[in-house]
């Protein structure tokens, strides 16, 4: 899938997204980017002016991000960004919760084929309190 990113300025969307359109395939696709990925991940200050600049300055780092995102949600016709998105990227960690046993485990999220060596064990914590190795 080849995917790019015109250099046009992205805009403001009355929702409180801010809106960049990518060229997936031939086909023209619109993304969109929620104000609270932007304000809690990228630190922007809220209000138009503040998602745009945060926008601008973390530009390369959110079309990383929506390459990997797009072809799980070209099906829906657009693609958007949540704050979940920018904490699971590759190369990150993060936890993975399992309500039903109590189990929560740490993760790290690496989508590059060869690296499943660098994933670390699983930490279980359980539900009395107590933690494992």
């Amino acid at each position: 899938m080849l995917i790019q990113f015109p250099e046009e300025d992205p805009f403001y969307y009355a929702s409180g997204t801010v809106r960049y359109r990518a060229f997936v395939d031939g086909a023209w696709v619109m993304c969109e980017i929620s104000p609270e990925a932007l304000e809690d991940y990228f630190r922007a200050r809220a209000g138009r002016a503040g998602l745009l600049a945060a926008f601008a300055t973390h530009r390369k780092e959110i079309e990383s991000i929506t390459r990997q995102v797009l072809p799980h949600r070209l099906s829906a016709g657009r693609c958007q960004l949540f704050l979940r998105d920018c904490l699971r990227k590759p190369g990150t960690t993060g936890v993975d919760i399992c309500p039903n046993r109590g189990i929560v485990g740490t993760v790290r999220y690496d989508d590059t084929p060869g690296t499943s060596t660098r994933v670390p064990a699983l930490r279980y914590v359980y539900e009395a309190g107590s933690a494992r190795r």
